[in-house]
């Protein structure tokens, strides 16, 4: 599933303020420092991944650019709330989120997948450069660090509504077999043909899930 994130970045006009830029992100359901990840509801299979496209948004002089490090450019942890600190190390969570390795990281660009492999809450940071300096900037990378929510979740086959459809319509194609091919069709033919019918509907039904995940 792609996503599109925008995130905002301008100067702190507080030159006292313990931060030189302030941050905001906007996930395209409105403003937030958090994105939430939950396959079942966003009517994904448990195979597919997210694609999440994080835009750079300048404002007011502001003129920061991705970092063209892979292994700069983003740092994710597991955490186990909210209020557990930030990465501003390198760290990774290499096959669950992590900067696409057949992408191309551009000045305001970068594409990031995310697997969302089980429940698990996460922080991560995205480094960026300051104006006129390249990798490893002299100054310090500058970082933004929102927090993600992995709900894992996703549609696979199961005995469900598609499931029960088949199996009842497929017991009805075996009554109505039996009722075609027999005018004087007994009680129990027509209870076999039902049962057969049902059973082949069943296993379809199996099939056809395992071939959507």
């Amino acid at each position: 599933m792609d996503m599109n994130v925008d995130i905002f970045v301008k100067p702190n006009p507080d030159p006292t303020g313990k931060e030189r830029y302030l941050f905001s992100m906007d996930d395209g359901k409105g403003a937030t420092d958090e994105l939430t990840f939950n396959k079942t509801k966003d009517g994904m299979k448990k195979t597919e991944n997210y694609s999440i496209k994080f835009k750079l948004k300048n404002q007011d002089g502001a003129a920061l650019r991705f970092s063209k490090d892979i292994k700069k450019v983003l740092w994710a942890k597991p955490v186990g709330s909210k209020t557990d600190a930030c990465p501003n190390y390198d760290c990774y969570m290499d096959g669950i989120f992590y900067a696409d390795p057949n992408g191309t990281i551009k000045d305001h660009e970068l594409t990031v997948i995310n697997t969302d492999p089980s429940v698990q809450l996460f922080k991560f940071a995205l480094n960026f450069l300051p104006p006129g300096e390249s990798d490893p900037p002299s100054s310090g990378y500058v970082w933004y660090d929102p927090i993600g929510d992995n709900q894992n979740g996703g549609l696979s086959s199961s005995i469900g509504g598609s499931t029960l459809a088949l199996t009842i319509g497929g017991g009805v194609l075996g009554a109505a077999a039996s009722l075609l091919m027999s005018e004087a069709a007994t009680t129990q033919n027509l209870l076999m043909w039902t049962i057969a019918g049902a059973a082949i509907g069943f296993v379809a039904s199996l099939l056809l899930g395992r071939a959507r995940e």
